[in-house]
């Protein structure tokens, strides 16, 4: 089983988080989250900012295709 792991102290002030997990296809991730939810006329957004903590991490999501419509989960979900 996957386990995703995040820094104990996080900043609950600006609401971004650090995530450090084995990915599948990536290896070893590490980056920080932050997610914004936007009330729309069909429903509520839910948008989610990915910030690289490291070079690998950086350089693997420059490799996921901006095309298509291919989903690329970075992290597992629910988490566990």
């Amino acid at each position: 089983a996957r386990r995703l792991s995040y820094w104990e102290e996080q900043d609950q002030a600006s609401g971004w988080f650090h995530f450090q997990h084995a990915h599948s296809m990536f290896g070893s991730v590490s980056y920080y989250s932050n997610s914004t939810s936007i009330l729309t006329p069909f429903g509520e957004l839910l948008l989610t900012t990915y910030l690289p903590a490291d070079l690998h991490t950086t350089q693997a999501l420059a490799g996921i295709p901006r095309t298509g419509k291919a989903v690329h989960p970075l992290a597992p979900w629910p988490a566990t």
